[in-house]
């Protein structure tokens, strides 16, 4: 199913990942102190058989969910042979974690970059399983164009969104910017329901540890690349996702955003 192109003002989200912590009941207080236009829940490795607890922190929250990510482990459980059904379990918990939060969307990862060898055809089918679910629910899966050593991400994206009409996918700044494929991503737009914005600075580890920049601190040419994603008719959200030390550092990024995306 093809994006929404009804015309509407497009969503500056926050994620919970813009703060350094996984305690939810934090999260939410700052959430509330940010002028987003919605949040993107994260369901992070710890809570994933723990999803009740994300449920009680943001029903009632009182901002728009624009999507559940669902759980990062999944991406290895989808591309282990014989533990699909593992990442298919915590798929549907997310789909229902969602309807319950009243988000439309839930953003999957669907490969384990650190795999050279893949069977797409594995995980499509699951993810065709995943979907049917979904479907029921209301809810749109929006696969993540990742790294990955099988193969380049673009064509893996391409060959997974064939499986069903019903998937759309999530574009990643950081991720496009480093294999520079942000042109090929944009060849299906009409599938696109979900934009991530993080920077590139050239590193993918700082001292050990995954580098995650923020927005103008890197390569990406913010303000040029939205206008492409713009003329494509696009009026889905766009998710900040990299983390602040302050809710001002984050206030001023939005600031600039706005302009950007309106």
């Amino acid at each position: 199913m093809p994006a929404d192109r009804d015309g509407t003002m497009a969503l500056l989200s926050v994620s919970t990942g813009c703060f350094r912590t996984h305690d939810y009941d934090a999260i939410t207080q700052w959430l509330t102190m940010t002028s987003a236009d919605a949040i993107e829940v994260i369901i992070y490795n710890d809570y994933a058989y723990r999803m009740g607890h994300v449920r009680e922190r943001f029903q009632g929250i009182g901002r728009r969910i624009s999507a559940v990510h669902s759980p990062k482990q999944i991406q290895t459980f989808l591309s282990t042979p014989g533990e699909e059904w593992r990442g298919e379990e915590l798929l549907r918990n997310s789909v229902e974690l969602a309807r319950d939060l009243g988000s439309p969307m839930v953003v999957v990862h669907p490969w384990d970059g650190r795999r050279a060898s893949l069977d797409l055809d594995a995980i499509g089918a699951t993810l065709v399983q995943c979907a049917e679910h979904a479907d029921d629910l209301g809810i749109t899966l929006s696969l993540e164009a990742l790294p990955s050593r099988h193969d380049r991400p673009s064509r893996m994206l391409e060959y997974l969104l064939s499986f069903s009409d019903t998937f759309t996918y999530t574009l990643d700044f950081e991720y496009a910017k480093i294999y520079e494929m942000f042109d090929e991503l944009l060849a299906f737009s009409e599938r696109l329901s979900n934009v991530h914005l993080r920077d590139f600075d050239g590193r993918w580890l700082i001292e050990g540890r995954r580098s995650y920049v923020r927005p103008f601190l890197g390569k990406v040419d913010f303000e040029a690349l939205i206008g492409e994603i713009k003329a494509t008719g696009y009026d889905g959200p766009y998710v900040l996702e990299a983390p602040y030390l302050t809710i001002g550092e984050l206030e001023t990024v939005l600031a600039q955003f706005r302009q950007f995306i309106r």
